[in-house]
């Protein structure tokens, strides 16, 4: 379990897609699972994008939820 993160000079260039795909290529698994909040729009976007389904809300306080999303 670990974080990966796209710097945000290097966002929008497709890398955050070529980790997700990079990582379910060489760590093959029947599930993935990961979470962000329901501030990181462009997270979600992408989760969703690739094929991620959200499974739960967490509610962290009144303005902030995290998402669980899973790939299967």
């Amino acid at each position: 379990m670990g974080k990966l993160i796209v710097h945000p000079n290097q966002q929008n260039q497709g890398l955050g897609t070529l980790l997700l795909l990079t990582i379910e290529k060489y760590y093959p698994q029947l599930r993935y699972e990961l979470f962000t909040s329901t501030k990181s729009k462009k997270n979600l976007a992408l989760y969703l994008k690739n094929g991620y389904k959200e499974f739960k809300r967490q509610k962290i306080s009144d303005n902030l939820d995290f998402v669980f999303l899973e790939k299967q």
